[in-house]
This record gives structure tokens, C-alpha cells and sequence, in this order.
């Protein structure tokens, strides 16, 4: 597993507003039994900073999906089933960006 592959996962023990089910999650970080990631979804919020990104062959998504950093987390390698496809560097670093501006967030 590496940083910026989507894949597959099934995220099965929820709480609240967190983000379930099968879906696609891309990796942030996975050099560990763990790995921190973004999951993706097609129901589109347009929040400020998510990248939204088009389906195609290169990341493997079937739909239009927003990466949802707020929601990222970090998981089991067991939790990642199939290999979807990546992301380039440039929408990586977007996804990190935005992550950098809720950790800066202050009350």
C-alpha cells in the first residue's frame, strides 16, 4: 500500500456522522499495520477545500466523488480490499492542504 492509491474498504463499526459502508478511501500515509486515509464519496458537498475529482482510468472511480477530509482516520490494512487506482501528486497535495487548513483552525 502506498501513499496516494484509492482503494476499496468497508468501513463496518461507525459512530455518529462517520463515514460507512463500502467506499473508496485514498491512502495518506501506510508504512505501518495502520493506515491513515481520506474516504471519498459521490454524494458531493462542495465544501471549501475538498477536492472533487472526475472518474477515470488513472483513479479508477466510477463517479464523481469529493474527498472528505474531515473525515480522515486511521485504519487497519485489513479494512482495504481492492485497488482502485491512485492520484497524481498535484490532487495529493490538495487533499493534504486542506488537511493543513483544519489543523491550523483555531477557535
Amino acid at each position: 500500500m502506498r501513499q496516494g492509491e484509492i482503494c476499496e474498504v468497508y468501513l463496518d463499526t461507525i459512530t455518529g456522522s462517520e463515514q460507512s459502508n463500502r467506499r473508496p478511501s485514498v491512502i495518506i500515509s501506510g508504512n505501518l499495520k495502520t493506515v491513515i486515509s481520506c474516504p471519498l464519496t459521490s454524494k458531493l458537498k462542495n465544501y471549501r477545500g475538498n477536492l472533487v475529482v472526475s472518474p477515470n482510468k488513472i483513479n479508477g472511480l466510477s463517479k464523481k466523488s469529493e474527498a472528505m477530509t474531515v473525515h480522515i482516520h486511521s485504519i487497519s490494512k485489513e479494512w482495504f480490499k481492492n485497488k482502485l487506482g491512485t492520484f497524481n501528486s498535484d490532487k495529493l497535495s490538495k487533499i493534504i492542504e486542506s488537511l493543513n487548513k483544519i489543523i491550523k483552525y483555531q477557535f
